[in-house]
């Protein structure tokens, strides 16, 4: 086989493997596993109070539920509280089978070791988090940029709009439109030599 196929094949699904790790299914895929680990170790940790283990199993369906409906809706803030309370009961594992493990108790090694790796698969969760949310906002920010110009009808609606106040989008179309004389035959490229036109076509 030749190296250089080899090479850009490899190279190829390194790239998809990156843009995987930016979209929304790897993100629900690993929520998954770790609201999985966070029953388990919840389920670890108030093993003796089983009213606690049933109102925070309420709590954490109701924050996954809520975390994965905000991805899809683009509501970066709704999944904090997913966020807080996963990292909050990882962190309190962790510190809890430390203790265990200073103590000399039996097995306390193998629940430390899934402790971090529970830990170890939080903090990947929030990172995809963030490249999931980085590449929905650059999305979002080419859709805008690729917008025709905005017209003369929609500047001078505007402009009248900050004269006389606040207005509504109905009042907005009311607006009488700019006449056709004061209008040059090619609109400008940006919408601040619009803007500049617009000025100067009503001071003439």
């Amino acid at each position: 086989m030749n190296p250089h196929v080899f090479m850009l094949a490899t190279a190829g699904r390194v790239v998809d493997a990156l843009r995987l790790l930016q979209c929304r299914r790897a993100y629900c895929l690993l929520s998954v596993v770790n609201y999985t680990n966070g029953l388990i170790i919840v389920s670890w940790l108030f093993a003796a109070y089983g009213d606690v283990i049933d109102l925070l199993y309420c709590v954490a369906s109701c924050l996954f539920g809520i975390a994965i409906t905000a991805l899809y809706l683009n509501r970066p803030l709704l999944m904090v509280p997913d966020v807080v309370y996963k990292v909050t009961v990882s962190f309190c594992a962790l510190f809890y089978s430390i203790q265990e493990a200073d103590t000399g108790l039996q097995g306390a090694v193998c629940r430390l070791l899934l402790v971090i790796a529970a830990v170890a698969l939080q903090f990947t969760e929030n990172y995809v988090l963030f490249l999931s949310l980085s590449a929905i906002h650059l999305e979002m920010q080419h859709l805008v940029q690729r917008r025709p110009p905005p017209t003369y009808d929609q500047l001078s609606a505007l402009e009248l709009c900050q004269q006389d106040g606040p207005c509504t989008t109905a009042k907005i179309i009311v607006f009488a439109q700019v006449p056709e004389v004061t209008r040059p035959e090619t609109p400008p490229p940006c919408y601040e030599l619009a803007v500049e036109s617009l000025r100067s076509a009503r001071q003439q």
